[in-house]
């Protein structure tokens, strides 16, 4: 499947991204039924990256060589985090018991252990000798491969 929307807001006479604004999205799926009771899926999201704020930062003055730092918010939203892509499989194994089934499920949220980012959690600064100041945001990101194993009794 794909989709193409914008989710947006009016703000000062201009229209802005909302935090949660995917202007392309597409999932995609393969679902195999194997021999011997077997079934492997895999399934696939992506979408264009979320909405973020830049941070810029100026040395504003200082006292005893200590620089003083003024941190600057750019347009709201105006910048995007990178597209997000995730991988996830699922495998199953049922067995037919003489009192109902039993099915073993192995999950694997985000296979390839992608580092999706998700949000801005902090900044840091860094300033040079020469006044450059480097504003560095620290990034939060989905989950990482998370594997799960259940079983299910059915009677």
């Amino acid at each position: 499947s794909y989709a193409a929307a914008r989710a947006e807001d009016r703000e000062a006479g201009r229209w802005v991204p909302r935090s949660w604004d995917q202007r392309h999205a597409a999932s995609a799926g393969l679902d195999l039924e194997l021999p011997r009771d077997w079934n492997v899926n895999l399934a696939a999201t992506c979408h264009t990256g979320w909405p973020t704020t830049a941070v810029t930062a100026e040395v504003m003055g200082g006292d005893e060589g200590e620089p003083e730092l003024e941190l600057r918010l750019g347009p709201r939203n105006g910048e995007r985090l990178p597209s997000y892509l995730r991988l996830d499989l699922r495998a199953s194994k049922s067995w037919t018991l003489r009192r109902g089934e039993l099915t073993a499920v192995l999950d694997v949220l985000n296979l390839t252990d992608r580092r999706n980012l998700c949000c801005v959690e902090d900044v840091t600064t860094e300033v040079d000798d020469d006044g450059t100041v480097t504003v560095l945001p620290e990034h939060g990101t989905w989950a990482p491969l998370v594997p799960s194993l259940s079983l299910q009794w059915s009677f």
